[in-house]
């Protein structure tokens, strides 16, 4: 048996047709009645593991049925082979037609195999044919060439061609759109605050434009009459110094819209509905084009859950933590510097002590142990003078103040942790932010929270935009630098090291000591005030990346819950992931 080979970069499938498939229906006694075939996609890892890619739609009462149907995926993990399954739709179950594999071997090497298989039932016997196609682009072949892409277009409006690999790095090709909007006087664009006739022609209203007559077109009534915004012109060309490239992302399927298109690009089929999860795809991609640092805003930070330690059947596919540990991992073997910031609550919201935000918090622990992990061991082994956190940091909010602040005639409140919190003048500060800057180059700012509820695209509908702009030079000089810098001003103060590079070990261990240091100040009452509101996530990293409760904050302050949370054995995982 071949060996399982780590694919990590973007996955094309294309099933394209069938041949001479049998016929599982002629027994149900209605004349003409044919097989309903479609086909499911898996990639299979070591220990036969599985995991589902997708599906084709079904197409009714055909033995010869044409799907011409590609899957696009992010992929980062052991396979063995692809395998495809072709299958009869009924009304209660569906039958396996048969199945057939392309071994990872066979396009790993040259990025692309094409092939008509057999298909093979259960009993092995031949069961036709099936067309496929598949095609791998690893990370590293993933770099733009200049003046190689065709043109893109808009609904039809054809954009100016990039010439220029290294400012094209930073666009992802949605295959949908590629916004570029320039904040000129009497021109609309990104600072417009209304929506009117003469807006008409930006593109960035256009794009949301779209979002919402889609959405409209599913859920809206039915007597009421939509804007038909689908002969907007789109058409633009902006030029200027400080212009802005930007896209929306979402993460949607069709039982919240209608697609304009009965075969949107870029869109994924699970459980036979259409999916676009752009909005994950943007993130990795990103992660994997930034060079220097990644600085995240998040509610929750979940995922990549089949890296895990423990509890690695728990449903947590996307991405997002182990992109950003495996770039910090290059980075490290190549001797380079990457530092990733990651701000999050201290806790989820509500009550902490309670199952569900105890589950939550534990599937954060083991998100944040498969990365502190893979650090630690590349460290370990580049023999380097450097630990885990010098590249990757957690951090929360917090405030404590002093008896001047706390108003004489409160009531102190009733309830436990209140009670203590309000007696020792100290409490979280709630981060609901949903942002990532990357390199102080492209920023991504929306509603999703860094887990599958809002990544996966067949769960919460969300909607990012990614921005950035082209035509400004060092990314010390851009606005997305400027706002990154303040936002480090206001959870740091004065201490803020604005004046370093974020990207750089020395700056990441002046945040640190910063932040650790106000969270000591935090967690003793006794301490003067701390000086900042960032605080380090109250967890030990020792040098091979092996995490532990703190022994001075096993709980969270003023509260029995357990930092590292516990799992659930009633509540089904899906629930909190």
């Amino acid at each position: 048996m071949e060996e399982p080979k780590h694919l990590r970069g973007h996955l094309e499938v294309e099933v394209q047709e069938a041949f001479d498939l049998p016929n599982l229906d002629k027994n149900q006694g209605r004349p003409g009645n044919l097989s309903d075939p479609y086909v499911v996609v898996r990639v299979l890892g070591p220990k036969r593991t599985e995991k589902k890619l997708g599906r084709t739609h079904t197409i009714d009462d055909c033995l010869n049925p044409k799907w011409w149907y590609t899957l696009n995926a992010e992929i980062d993990s052991e396979v063995l082979e692809i395998r495809f399954d072709v299958k009869d739709e009924d009304t209660f179950r569906a039958d396996k037609i048969g199945s057939c594999t392309v071994p990872v071997i066979a396009f790993i090497n040259t990025g692309e195999y094409r092939g008509c298989l057999v298909l093979r039932n259960k009993k092995g016997e031949s069961a036709g044919r099936l067309k496929i196609c598949v095609r791998f682009c690893g990370n590293l072949n993933r770099q733009v060439v200049a003046a190689s892409r065709p043109t893109c277009k808009i609904r039809g409006c054809v954009q100016r061609r990039r010439t220029c690999s290294i400012e094209d790095k930073n666009i992802i090709f949605h295959g949908k759109m590629i916004i570029n909007i320039e904040s000129a006087e009497d021109l609309p664009n990104l600072d417009s605050t209304f929506l009117n006739k003469e807006n008409k022609t930006d593109p960035f209203v256009s794009a949301f434009l779209v979002d919402g007559d889609e959405r409209w077109r599913k859920q809206g009534i039915f007597r009421d009459a939509a804007l038909d915004c689908r002969d907007i012109d789109a058409n633009f060309y902006y030029e200027g110094d400080d212009y802005w490239n930007a896209q929306i992302f979402r993460s949607i399927c069709e039982d919240s819209l209608t697609f304009r298109t009965a075969d949107p690009e870029n869109i994924i089929t699970k459980q036979g509905r259409k999916i676009d999860n752009s909005l994950h795809r943007a993130y990795i991609h990103q992660i994997q084009a930034s060079e220097k640092f990644v600085y995240l805003e998040n509610q929750y930070f979940i995922g990549s859950s089949h890296m895990w330690k423990d509890c690695r059947d728990t449903p947590v596919r996307n991405l997002v933590p182990l992109e950003i540990a495996k770039k910090i991992v290059d980075k490290i073997r190549k001797g380079e510097e990457f530092v990733a910031y990651i701000v999050f609550p201290m806790f989820p919201e509500g009550n902490p002590v309670d199952v569900v935000t105890q589950e939550i918090l534990h599937w954060q622990y083991h998100t944040m142990e498969m990365m502190y992990g893979m650090i630690g061991n590349t460290i370990q082994e580049m023999g380097h003078d450097t630990t885990p956190q010098d590249y990757l940091l957690f951090f929360c909010l917090g405030l404590r103040v002093g008896p001047a602040s706390v108003p004489q005639n409160l009531t102190p409140p009733t309830d436990e942790a209140a009670a203590l919190s309000f007696k020792n003048r100290r409490s979280m500060i709630y981060v609901h932010s949903k942002l990532a800057i990357f390199d102080d180059n492209y920023i991504i700012v929306g509603s999703a929270n860094i887990n599958d509820r809002s990544l996966a695209g067949a769960r919460d509908t969300e909607i990012a935009m990614g921005a950035y702009q082209p035509k400004v030079g060092p990314r010390v000089n851009n606005d997305i630098a400027t706002f990154r810098k303040c936002l480090w001003s206001e959870h740091l103060g004065s201490l803020a090291p604005l004046e370093l590079d974020p990207g750089s070990i020395l700056c990441a261990r002046k945040v640190r000591r910063i932040a650790e240091d106000s969270l000591m100040r935090y967690i003793d009452v006794q301490k003067p005030l701390p000086l900042a509101h960032l605080l380090s996530y109250p967890l030990s990293i020792d040098r091979r990346g092996v995490v532990t409760s703190r022994p001075d904050c096993e709980f969270f302050p003023d509260t029995k819950a357990m930092v590292l949370g516990t799992r659930s054995k009633v509540l089904p995982s899906f629930l909190t992931t």
